[in-house]
This record gives structure tokens, sequence and C-alpha cells, in this order.
């Protein structure tokens, strides 16, 4: 999952099957889409508040 979450947020395009193959092992599928929308919300989010230099 750490790997999954690092790759998502800073290297998308190197995600390989064999990631998601991997997170296959310990969650559903229907988990998996629950943490890459998470984990995409979250950089989302995150995206605007830097880019808008929101205080912290």
């Amino acid at each position: 999952m750490l790997r999954f979450t690092d790759l998502l947020t800073s290297y998308p395009g190197n995600l390989e099957p064999t990631d998601l193959d991997a997170l296959g092992t310990f969650f559903s599928p229907e988990q998996i889409v629950e943490l890459a929308a998470t984990i995409a919300t979250a950089n989302w989010t995150n995206r605007i508040n830097e880019g808008l230099q929101t205080p912290k």
C-alpha cells in the first residue's frame, strides 16, 4: 500500500499491473478503488492549497 501511495502521488506513470496485483493480495477490488480515490483526492486538495498558497 505504501508503494502504491508513493507511486500514485509522485510517479503515477510508473504504476504497473503488478502493483495492483500486489494490492489484490490484501484488499478487495472495491477497497483498491477506494484507496486510489482517497489518495487522489488528498493529492488534489494539496495541489489546490499549494497553488493558492492557502495559509496553514
